[in-house]
């Protein structure tokens, strides 16, 4: 082990002086050489607090609890708990009216959603879908549609299958809704994006899990609540692509437009939004994705669809008819996957 420590020492060393030399050749004055006076202080500092502490915890056999464990207060954390708890009972009563009225918003999206594609006759259903492939991503996409389908009914998860792309429907709708105008003026304000991106980043790695407290607070159970969940984890992709497509719009082309007499919204709409396509598309995408996989998420707060099949599963611990379950989700994602990049593809060619 030392050996081949050694080895890929001496091989990543070489590489690194390499790279280093290469520097200092392009411009001398950028490479620093010798030790910073302030690092040596703030090394000898560090090892003076770290080294004795460290060696008298593995030498002394009676060690003082200080170091073994860090003195926290059980009573701290059962106040902290109850404070928050009060505080979070208290925002869900005094905006009950404002909380019912975005979940009856929500609700009203997943209903039509919900309508037209469980309302309406499964075969009429299933050749809107293969002629969409078809259309959008050509014959091979069309045929795996048509067998991906055939498999989603033939095992009886044609009505919660449905149910799930009404969800992730539901909650795609509301995204692009919200994201591509907020992804615009990130693209167009500086400021606005320095001060958005924090929260984006907070969006998008925050477990689940945590963020489902709070909206079970707020909003209850079930599918409702389960979309504005799918949102929260879904929406940063599209808001993050559309800004970044608007940014990369080159100043030329806008000044020559300007030239021209367009205005700001002209520009906007004849100008950026064309140019920035793919990049949104690609974000409309992602979000598409990241939504689906979110159904197994909101079944635990009582969510329906393919998710809850998942979730009874792993609670009885029924291989069979998770694999199952599974495969029927991995396919409906492949099939909106395949039918939206088709369409984009389309697009590109035109």
């Amino acid at each position: 082990m030392l050996l081949v420590l050694k080895l890929v020492q001496g091989v990543w060393a070489n590489i690194a002086y390499e790279k280093q030399y290469s520097r200092w050749r392009i411009d001398p004055t950028s490479v620093f050489s010798g030790v910073k006076p302030r690092n040596l202080v703030l090394g000898v500092l560090l090892a003076l607090a770290v080294a004795p502490l460290t060696v008298y915890r593995f030498t002394v056999e009676d060690v003082t609890p200080l170091l073994t464990a860090f003195p926290a207060d059980p009573d701290h954390y059962t106040v902290s708990a109850r404070w928050l708890e009060a505080q979070i009972d208290a925002a869900a009563r005094g905006g009950a009216g404002a909380f019912d009225s975005i979940v009856l918003g929500v609700r009203s999206v997943l209903d039509t959603i919900s309508l037209a594609l469980m309302g309406t006759p499964w075969p009429v259903v299933m050749t809107v879908i293969c002629v969409v492939a078809w259309r959008s991503a050509g014959p091979r996409v069309a045929i795996f549609t048509a067998a991906a389908l055939a498999y989603i009914a033939f095992l009886g998860y044609w009505e919660i299958a449905m149910e799930t792309v009404a969800l992730v429907g539901a909650a795609v709708v509301i995204c692009v809704i919200l994201g591509i105008p907020l992804g615009v003026w990130f693209g167009k304000s500086q400021r606005a994006y320095r001060f958005a991106e924090p929260v984006l980043d907070l969006m998008q790695t925050l477990p689940a899990f945590v963020y489902l407290i709070p909206i079970i607070a707020f909003f209850g159970t079930g599918n409702p609540p389960g979309i504005l969940a799918t949102i929260i984890f879904g929406m940063p992709p599209v808001i993050r692509l559309t800004a970044l497509g608007i940014r990369g719009v080159p100043e030329s082309i806008k000044e020559a437009a300007s030239a021209f007499g367009a205005s700001r919204w002209q520009i906007l709409k004849d100008v950026e939004l064309p140019l920035a396509q793919p990049s949104i598309m690609t974000g409309v995408n992602q979000t598409i994705l990241m939504c689906l996989s979110m159904v197994v998420i909101i079944s635990l707060i009582g969510g329906g669809g393919l998710g809850q099949v998942i979730l009874e599963a792993l609670q009885f611990a029924a291989k069979g008819p998770g694999l199952l379950g599974g495969f029927a989700i991995l396919f409906v994602a492949m099939v909106i996957d395949r039918i939206v990049q088709g369409a984009f593809r389309r697009a590109d060619q035109k």
